[in-house]
């Protein structure tokens, strides 16, 4: 299974003690992750389209930590760091549209 590092995704504020674990291993560990780790982990899965249960988990443990009495805002640090990410495009051309460029190159 593959490891998440999380110093790529927190560089500036990270804790060594969770750089690099598997999805299950954070998973076991997400009540000790903090607030913001916690919805950095939703904006990557959100961006990137993977890791949807451990984002799921994430987002169980902020909403149980609001029902205890915390205030922080995580569905608007969400959003916020989700939309200063860079769009990302994986459409493919149609074939029609390749073919049409490629006319153009012919002589």
């Amino acid at each position: 299974m593959k490891k998440i590092n999380f110093q790529e995704l927190e560089p500036d504020n990270y804790d060594e003690d969770f750089e690099e674990l598997s999805e299950e291993e954070i998973k076991k560990n997400i009540s000790k992750f903090s607030m913001k780790k916690l919805a950095d982990v939703i904006v990557m899965s959100r961006y990137i389209g993977i890791y949807k249960d451990l984002a799921i988990s994430a987002m169980e443990e902020l909403s149980a930590r609001r029902s205890d009495g915390d205030n922080f805002n995580y569905e608007e640090y969400i959003n916020d760091n989700f939309n200063k990410l860079p769009k990302i495009n994986f459409s493919i051309p149609s074939l029609n549209n390749i073919i049409d460029n490629l006319k153009g190159f012919r002589k």
